[in-house]
């Protein structure tokens, strides 16, 4: 930092903001940007992570802190997360869960006030640097919607790691790192992401050091052995809890997978870094340009734009000052570990969670570049706060999900899968013409798949011709109009392309219950269990089935299981009630 810069602080006196009016400040900010998500409704993976989660309904914390977090296959464990996640529904549903969002969204720009305080010596900058980072509008996803939860939460814990490492630095130097190692040790519990954690903040309080070292500062030798230590100690309860500590996909299920290209991993840098500066479109389902059917031009465009970035970053690395050296930081590490990794997180690795602690990089880059113009600065906060006003309530609903997202990424097919899942699900529920919606769509993910010719990937395929079989099977009232047989090897041609998806079992099954095979429609709602033991329909339809075989034992516990996944499944309760007036008549005396 430069020599004259704690000076000026010191000479602002009292008209620098005190950290409390700033969290002041911020929080009311975040409250007029965000209010309109406390109203946000259970959109994508919120079905599994709330409404068929029966640990975290009914408050079984121990369940929740020592099973995996939402898919055993993806090597997530987010105890801490996962214990915020039920201490919120638990208060107020979904509506407790967005507010605790809203509050660590507060917490971590308050964090970031105190980070940018410490590297620009002036509170009146710190305050800008933490307003625009609570407002960028890359954090709607985070705050807005509650499966996200474990991001701020995860930021919040590593940003007050790297605060606690700048005040142990410049103030207590000779004590032990405590503060930071147990933040970061949090981190990890709230978020894998968070690793990096340890490699930002030994490099952050390095760089940010302005005065020249020719080897390893000795103080942080032992917050390094400290992070080890942690580090260790979160690898051994993730080898207890997990199956697969490190996640990934399991290739003798589904073959191996294609090699890392280095244009993947030149767009999963470039483009987030891109999105900091042009926030459009935001959306959660964002593809990467290198998977097959897109345009050839744009896989060899991003190594070239991320070569111009590496290349801008290494100059300002080399000529900028130590404050934008960390700004650097906090703009690249984070992006690392999603970047090695994202052949694990799912099929739209690119987010704009991931940006949550890059956008403070950003945020300070900014503040530090226009260091003589602040007030030029208005014009981004105006402007992310307006495009915030119009993002967050695209996460009230799924239909306001899904119809954004198609509007910005309609040629994706897998999109239109989502879209017509949608649809049946309203349809089961006994809405007018989601049929028909739900046809549509699945039709549409076909056509475009049909273009993409023999690159096309086998997962999607499939799950657009189950979605066609289920809209067949729902459309058909009643049953014996129908062609079970037909049906069934429909389904069972569908999961011939992707045997992963449970759904599919469950329409197979329930086509050879119709057909009346059912000790084979049996054995695939059970093959559905196994893929997602968390599958309403699958534990709904195997105690159907039982309760039409006489077997009322155990139709009741499974028809329980299903209620413990969904409460909000009325076919499950009304099939409940009966047997349970049936067992009362049995009960009654002859007359």
């Amino acid at each position: 930092m430069d020599a004259a810069a704690p000076t000026a602080d010191a000479n602002a006196g009292t008209r620098s903001p005190r950290t409390a009016t700033a969290v002041l400040l911020l929080a009311a900010l975040v409250a007029v940007v965000y209010w309109p998500a406390l109203a946000g409704e259970a959109v994508y993976d919120d079905r599994q992570n709330f409404l068929t989660n029966g640990p975290l309904r009914d408050g079984d914390l121990w369940t929740v802190c020592t099973s995996p977090f939402y898919r055993d296959e993806l090597g997530y464990w987010r105890p801490l997360a996962s214990l915020a996640m039920t201490i919120g529904h638990r208060a107020a549903g979904l509506a407790g869960v967005h507010a605790l969002a809203l509050l660590l969204h507060v917490l971590a720009a308050a964090a970031a006030f105190r980070i940018a305080a410490h590297l620009l010596a002036d509170r009146r900058a710190a305050l800008a640097t933490a307003m625009l980072f609570a407002l960028h509008p890359v954090h709607v996803e985070s705050v807005a919607w509650a499966s996200a939860l474990s991001h701020p939460l995860g930021a919040w814990c590593a940003l007050q790691a790297l605060a606690s490492g700048l005040h142990w630095r410049d103030r207590r130097p000779h004590s032990v790192p405590w503060r930071p190692a147990a933040w970061f040790a949090a981190a990890l519990m709230a978020q894998e992401n968070c690793l990096l954690t340890a490699p930002l903040l030994l490099l952050g309080l390095r760089v940010s050091d302005g005065r020249p070292r020719t080897g390893p500062a000795p103080r942080l030798r032992t917050l390094a052995g400290l992070l080890i230590v942690v580090v260790c100690a979160w690898l051994s309860m993730r080898l207890l809890v997990l199956e697969r500590p490190f996640g990934g996909v399991d290739t003798a299920r589904c073959g191996p997978l294609p090699p890392i290209s280095v244009s993947a991993l030149a767009e999963m840098v470039g483009r987030p870094l891109t999105l900091l500066a042009v926030p459009h479109p935001l959306l959660p389902f964002q593809s990467l340009h290198d998977e097959p059917g897109r345009d050839a031009a744009l896989r060899y465009s991003w190594p070239l734009a991320t070569l111009a970035i590496a290349v801008a970053a290494a100059w300002t690395w080399r000529r900028g000052s130590s404050t934008l050296r960390v700004a650097l930081l906090l703009l690249v590490v984070p992006l690392l570990l999603p970047a090695a990794c994202y052949r694990s997180l799912g099929e739209f690795p690119l987010a704009e969670r991931y940006l949550y602690v890059p956008a403070l990089g950003f945020a300070l880059a900014l503040v530090e570049v226009a260091r003589h113009h602040r007030r030029l600065l208005l014009l981004p906060a105006a402007a992310w706060a307006l495009i915030d006003l119009g993002q967050v309530p695209v996460w009230r609903d799924p239909d306001r999900l899904f119809a954004h997202a198609l509007q910005h990424a309609g040629t994706d097919p897998r999109l239109h899968v989502m879209a017509g899942n949608r649809a049946l699900e309203l349809a089961a529920a006994g809405a007018p013409g989601a049929i028909e919606r739900a046809r549509r769509s699945h039709q549409r993910a076909l056509a475009m798949l049909a273009e993409r010719g023999p690159d096309v990937s086998r997962r999607q395929l499939a799950a657009a011709h189950v979605g066609m079989a289920w809209c067949e099977l729902l459309a058909a009232e009643p049953h014996d109009r129908l062609d079970a047989d037909r049906l069934a090897a429909q389904f069972l041609a569908a999961l011939d392309q992707d045997q992963r998806l449970p759904g599919g079992w469950v329409g197979y099954g329930v086509a050879l219950a119709i057909g009346r095979r059912f000790e084979a429609a049996e054995a695939a709602f059970r093959h559905a269990l196994e893929l997602d033991h968390r599958c309403p329909e699958a534990w709904f339809n195997l105690g159907y089935l039982q309760f039409e075989t006489g077997r009322r034992a155990e139709a009741r516990h499974n028809l329980r299981q299903a209620l413990r996944c969904d409460p909000g499944l009325l076919a499950a309760t009304d099939l409940l009630q009966q047997l349970q007036h049936r067992d009362a008549q049995a009960a009654l005396p002859p007359r």
